[in-house]
């Protein structure tokens, strides 16, 4: 797709553009190194000029800035094409470099066109430049940036797909600039032109011109950006992207976000041969290394492997021990951050963990090292080495360059790279992510040093029966691994009891209507579990669920609580604006988002409904239909139940007794964990700072340990019918023996309770007594 088109349109406008413009163009014998190494056909002007003309810029001497100016101001024309020589100083006679060293010390030719034309435009005027990327993302470049705000204002800027000129590999944007650079609100618009295979050039240019009609927000190609550009920042459509922002903000609520600068100290290495002596001096060949063992591995960047590990026993260069201190090369310590300078661009950013048992290390040039200061734990550490390898961190520093998908790190754009500071909940589970992980990889080790030690036994019986011994460790733990991967497993054995219990009758049942009604009560006592806990979450939020007003006047006229009820509880906290408000480390705020708008568990939820109440009505499956029909309600109570794994982190907890400890000031309970399809689970100790807990409560304990008190909302009870212990939830209320009839989770057995209104009434499920 031609960029030409594009920024025609930007400097002409949309509506009959006038194209009498004026191309300055370079003198090409004042430059010949630029035409030789980027093959550049100036004809390509024309098309953004058409009906103007091309003038050739002044030869690059020492009146080469106060030239461009001249000839900018004595132009009649209002709009201005400038394609500036992209050479650099370097290239310049002596007497040339010393004359610019004043006002564009260190500036490349491009730059010094550019501020030239700008310093003569008019307050009407307007002029379009093609500049290297450079002059857009480099630091150095950021003071002729601030330069060019002081004279002008960036009215828009183009990124092309790719290089827009045949045969060259310069990497180019555009950017017009309007005359005026006091402008009472300052917008800057940015594009970026798709590839051809993307979509038509009727559409890209439609999406453009809608950009240039709006003064705000965004199109499928570009987006307006709002407030004066920071010349101190980077010009990119990646890095001003309100994509990039909305990123950023969804990894804010991980936790609090620091630059990551305050968090470790940033150090880059040297390569030895810079301080002491000769190669061989200083460095050792492999061979040398074997012979004399008096090699310090240096890591470089080839070191700091994709997969997050350190080559530390195979490094291509050593430095002899005796010279690790005398040439002040970087050692490297336990728990510093080893990162890849240059990182591809499928790979993102390359970081690995220098551990204890690798070091004596130093580090080379090519690697940054991070160097936690002091108050960054070792949790913070590994989240933010976690968030380096990812996605967004790698997307935020391709963002700050320009070119082909490279990550070219610098010590300057990682000390304002924003990095996360998990909160505890995430902390903890990144932890046992972790530690899981060094687990699975002893077990590895010990397998296979098993079957590698096969004949290192005084005898072959010997060998084969350590191997037989070890394989059933290996192959126990092989058959409990497979088996978490089975979700009616991890039901059965890690969801709440009533909900597992529940399940276990489905799992076993034949595919019958028996069988189809044990699904539809399973996914009903789900969904009321799930909706006890939104209460409690409520409870303990301050928050207020409008739908219990409505369903406890319902009760108290006896009519009794249904699965339309716990889903109402369930899509109102969903909904809720007040609700959305929450923290994410509101305990159990999943609940929040266990049935999203329009997904497979909304809509599973939904199915299960509507088979619940065409059943209540007699018009449930029969005959031939009840097997497919058991078949689709069962694969839709797995959805609901896949999405309602998080209850498996929140423990159901019965408190047995307690026990109060003035002296050492705590309080010591036992409770049993009321956890998986097994109705028999064992007492447990633990010991809390002072606080109320009943004795004969359920609670429902959170990521950090604390404990919520379920009561009423749910009661473990003797069930009087069957006579097992059972979890009871509000079923109704019996006005003639003004009583609330609760109903078994695990059997549906009901019993009467009259002490229990005053505490429904106290948390809104019941209204009060007139």
């Amino acid at each position: 797709m031609v960029v030409h088109e594009f920024t025609r349109r930007g400097l002409f406008g949309m509506d009959k553009p006038q194209r009498q413009g004026v191309a300055l163009i370079p003198d090409p014998a004042s430059d010949p190194a630029r035409q030789e190494n980027h093959n550049i056909d100036y004809s390509f002007v024309e098309e953004v000029i058409q009906d103007g003309r091309k003038e050739t810029l002044p030869a690059v001497d020492e009146d080469f800035p106060e030239a461009v100016r001249k000839l900018v101001e004595e132009e009649e024309s209002k709009r201005f094409y400038v394609f500036p020589p992209f050479g650099n100083q370097r290239e310049l006679p002596n007497e040339v470099r010393e004359s610019l060293k004043g006002e564009f010390r260190g500036a490349d030719l491009s730059t010094i066109a550019t501020l030239s034309v700008l310093k003569s435009l008019g307050k009407e005027d307007k002029a379009a430049f093609t500049l290297p990327s450079l002059f857009f993302s480099s630091q150095q470049a950021g003071r002729y940036r601030k330069q060019s705000l002081e004279v002008a204002h960036p009215e828009l800027i183009i990124r092309p797909p790719d290089s827009p000129f045949v045969d060259s590999i310069v990497q180019v944007q555009t950017i017009i600039y309007s005359g005026s650079s006091s402008v009472e609100t300052p917008i800057t618009r940015f594009f970026s032109i798709p590839e051809v295979d993307e979509v038509t050039a009727e559409e890209a240019i439609d999406d453009f011109e809608q950009l240039l009609r709006q003064g705000g927000g965004e199109t499928t190609h570009g987006f307006v950006h709002r407030n004066q550009l920071n010349p101190s920042e980077t010009w990119t459509y990646e890095s001003l992207n309100p994509e990039l922002k909305r990123e950023i903000e969804e990894v804010e609520k991980l936790g609090e976000i620091k630059p990551l600068e305050e968090l470790f100290e940033l150090k880059i290495g040297r390569p030895p041969t810079n301080y002491v002596g000769s190669e061989e001096e200083v460095e050792l060949d492999s061979e040398a290394v074997s012979e004399t063992q008096d090699g310090v591995p240096v890591i470089e960047g080839r070191d700091v492997r994709a997969d997050g590990s350190l080559s530390h026993d195979d490094t291509r260069r050593q430095v002899r021990r005796s010279k690790v201190e005398k040439s002040g090369l970087l050692k490297l310590q336990d728990g510093d951050i080893c990162i890849r300078r240059v990182s591809g661009s499928k790979t993102g950013v390359v970081a690995g963990e220098v551990e204890q048992h690798m070091t004596p290390l130093v580090s080379s040039h090519n690697v940054v090292v991070l160097r936690p200061k002091a108050g960054t734990t070792q949790e913070d550490r590994k989240v933010v080495l976690q968030y380096l390898r990812s996605k967004t961190a790698a997307r935020y520093l391709r963002a700050k360059e320009l070119g082909a998908g490279h990550i070219r790190l610098t010590v300057g754009r990682l000390r304002e790279l924003p990095v996360p500071l998990a909160d505890e909940d995430l902390r903890e589970a990144l932890g046992s992510l972790l530690e899981a992980a060094d687990l699975f990889d002893t077990w590895k080790e010990e397998a296979l040093d098993a079957a590698q030690s096969l004949f290192d036994h005084p005898t072959a019986e010997d060998g084969k029966m350590h191997v037989l011994t070890t394989g059933r460790r290996s192959r126990q733990r092989q058959h409990a691994a497979e088996r978490q991967d089975d979700l009616s497993y991890r039901i059965q054995t890690q969801f709440p009891h009533p909900v597992a219990y529940r399940w276990r009758t489905v799992a076993a049942a034949k595919p019958d209507l028996e069988g189809y009604l044990h699904v539809l009560e399973c996914a009903e006592v789900l969904t009321c579990y799930l909706a006890l806990v939104a209460l409690t979450m409520a409870q303990d939020a301050g928050k207020e669920i409008g739908y219990l007003e409505e369903m406890g006047r319902r009760v108290a006229d006896g009519r009794g609580t249904n699965l339309g009820d716990w889903i109402a509880i369930l899509r109102e906290v969903r909904d809720s604006k007040s609700f959305r408000k929450l923290p994410d480390d509101t305990p159990f705020y999943e609940v929040m988002h266990f049935v999203p708008t329009g997904r497979g568990a909304d809509e599973a939820l939904s199915s299960l409904k509507n088979r619940r109440d065409k059943q209540a009505h007699g018009k449930g499956p029969r005959g031939d239909s009840v097997r497919p029909a058991f078949e689709d309600a069962k694969d839709s109570l797995l959805v609901l139940l896949d999405a309602a794994e998080f209850l498996s982190e929140y423990p159901l907890r019965y408190v047995d007794r307690t026990q109060a400890d003035t002296i050492q000031d705590c309080l010591t309970y036992w409770y049993r964990d009321i956890m998986g399809d097994h109705p028999l689970v064992p007492v447990e100790e633990d010991t809390t700072a002072p606080k109320t807990l009943e004795a004969g409560s359920l609670y429902l304990v959170d990521r950090s340990g604390s404990l919520h008190l379920l009561r009423p909302l749910l009661d473990r009870r003797r069930c009087p019918v069957c006579g097992t212990w059972s979890t009871f939830y509000l079923d109704s209320y019996v006005e003639d023996g003004d009583a609330c009839l609760l109903k078994s989770m695990e059997h549906s057995h009901t019993t009467q309770d009259e002490e229990i209104y005053e505490a429904f009434q106290q948390i809104g499920l019941l209204p009060n007594k007139t």
